[in-house]
């Protein structure tokens, strides 16, 4: 009988390690037959060394991880929406642990509702603006503080039992920038996650934050980012920055400081 266990287990192990090669060999096999750009150089590509101003820019382009479109808009090849998928999946995990619920919202937004909120004017030059046949006003998302308001307030949360409720989307959004630069860091379309949450009271409000804190903060340390919980101005306000030393080019200075505080 042992010998017999022994036999099925080195069988179940062989088994094993068979169909880990096999799957080794189907990865590479789908790797190499993926669609991408031909490993160029920055010279050779449609890109101007002007407009590529950072080394992770140029590294993504020369890869053939992304592609330009035009001015701030990029094509994501297949292994850059390979490991969007992969990140997206990780940070469902990290939202579901707090109670988060995912929604999908549309990208073109009311400019009705934008007017009812005071951004309209407010977002300026950056809101992309545009009229449908029957003239009414519409803008492409440059976030959805709006619509998710609408939404929760149209449909009714029941009681107070039924919070909180913490709902949170992954879209992409657009933002006419002036100048589009850093590749995908600042361009014209981008994706961006959301979390939009209700709370009972203040003290429930901060319990909410909290608890998001610490899921991003989980979330970046298994992603292995190094990064900087800071401060901003206003009510429980924080901004994490990544210390992405790969970048090269920055617009803003972050001050580090060794001590406690």
């Amino acid at each position: 009988m042992v010998a017999m266990k022994l036999r099925l287990s080195l069988l179940q192990e062989v088994v094993g390690h068979v169909k880990r090669q096999h799957a080794v060999l189907i990865s590479a096999n789908s790797m190499s037959n993926l669609f991408h750009t031909r490993l160029v150089s920055l010279a050779a590509s449609n890109t101007k060394p002007s407009e590529a101003t950072c080394k992770s820019q140029k590294l993504m382009l020369e890869l053939g991880l992304i592609a330009p479109s035009s001015p701030g808009c990029f094509h994501y090849l297949p292994s850059t929406v390979r490991s969007l998928t992969k990140l997206n999946q990780l940070i469902d995990k990290a939202m579901v642990a707090v109670n988060a619920q995912k929604i999908e919202v549309p990208i073109l937004s009311s400019g009705e509702l934008w007017k009812t909120s005071g951004r309209w004017m407010d977002m300026g030059a950056e809101l992309f603006r545009l009229k449908d046949r029957h003239e009414a006003d519409y803008c492409l998302g440059a976030t959805h503080e709006e619509a998710v308001t609408k939404l929760v307030a149209s449909q009714g949360v029941g009681s107070y039992k039924s919070l909180p409720l913490r709902l949170y989307q992954i879209t992409k959004k657009f933002r006419d920038e002036r100048k589009a630069r850093y590749g995908l860091l600042r361009g014209k379309e981008f994706y961006m996650k959301d979390m939009y949450t209700f709370d009972a009271s203040e003290e429930a409000a901060r319990e909410t934050y909290e608890a998001v804190c610490e899921a991003y903060a989980c979330l970046l340390r298994q992603i292995q980012v190094d990064y900087v919980k800071g401060n901003l101005q206003g009510f429980y306000c924080n901004i994490y920055s990544v210390i992405f030393i790969a970048a090269n080019q920055f617009e803003d200075c972050l001050h580090l400081s060794r001590g406690e505080n």
